[in-house]
């Protein structure tokens, strides 16, 4: 007889305080644009990974998956950044074209 999957779903309350830190970085990233800040967009790029993994984490129910699981995606995670690494420093690998 097949077993009932184990349900842990998440509480009312942490998807309240996800939106509200989801709201509270879109400010962040929005007060970040319209000001010129050294490093801008370093620290954008954090805060959207930050947006990423609160809605992969608590709106997508990746918080609720076993451990096996999160490991597959965060494996995949890493390799598509290293993929995108390489392609981004590929063409410092090439001669310099001469001077016409």
């Amino acid at each position: 007889m097949p077993q009932e999957p184990a349900t842990n779903h998440l509480s009312v309350r942490a998807y309240v305080w996800t939106y509200a830190a989801l709201l509270v970085l879109a400010t962040g990233s929005w007060m970040l644009a319209s000001v010129h800040v050294p490093g801008a967009v370093a620290i954008g790029l954090g805060i959207g990974a930050i947006k990423a993994f609160l809605v992969l984490g608590y709106f997508m129910h990746l918080a609720e998956e076993p451990f096996s699981f999160k490991l597959v995606i965060a494996v995949a995670a890493v390799l598509v950044a290293v993929f995108i690494g390489l392609t981004a420093l590929d063409p410092l690998t090439r001669p310099a074209l001469p001077n016409p």
